[in-house]
């Protein structure tokens, strides 16, 4: 039984015979990685829960949009409560459009006590044209409040303003400056 047609059976009957040989490296190809993404660990124990790109998510609040944050790259902190983001790009939102643009290198954002914390040359734009720049910014949501523990300079209509320390009452819509206060108009 020579000739061509004895190929069909006798090339699968091979391949079957010889499979403890090369099934072990197909299904270890074609199996899905166990552990690469990304993340910090400690002593071999994850810190973050998920690793995720290009991000961008919304806070709601009586259904109606109040944030929306937009991250290059966002992991979860052991247990998922916490939100670690880098590069941060954030609206605060009123009557359906940004009130406070908020930009940031990197941020920390709590979704139990719904708490932004923006880090790293910090800009604000106002809906109303003024700028506010500092190293660290916080928006708390209990307190519906922004707020600032370092040096704070603000520019708008001509003027800047720079003091140590800032905190903005969303809900009264007014800010107060503390520490050393100091303002030049040109």
């Amino acid at each position: 039984m020579r000739g061509p047609r004895n190929l069909l059976w006798q090339l699968p009957l091979a391949l079957v015979v010889a499979a403890p040989l090369w099934w072990g490296g197909l299904t270890g190809f074609l199996a899905p990685p166990t552990d690469t993404a990304p993340g910090r660990t400690d002593g071999g124990k994850r810190l973050e829960s998920f690793v995720m790109d290009g991000v961008r998510f919304s806070q709601y609040q009586g259904g109606v949009e109040e944030w929306t944050i937009s991250s290059r790259h966002m992991a979860s902190s052991h247990g998922g409560d916490v939100l670690l983001l880098d590069g941060v790009d954030a609206d605060l939102l009123r009557d359906g459009a940004p009130f406070f643009h908020i930009v940031g290198k990197a941020g920390r954002y709590d979704q139990k006590k719904r708490e932004l914390g923006v880090a790293g040359a910090v800009t604000v734009r106002h809906r109303r044209g003024g700028v506010l720049s500092t190293e660290q910014l916080y928006y708390l949501d209990r307190r519906r409040e922004i707020y600032s523990p370092a040096t704070v300079r603000m520019e708008a209509n001509g003027m800047e303003v720079r003091g140590k320390g800032f905190v903005y009452d969303l809900d009264h819509d007014s800010y107060r400056l503390d520490g050393r206060v100091t303002v030049d108009v040109d």
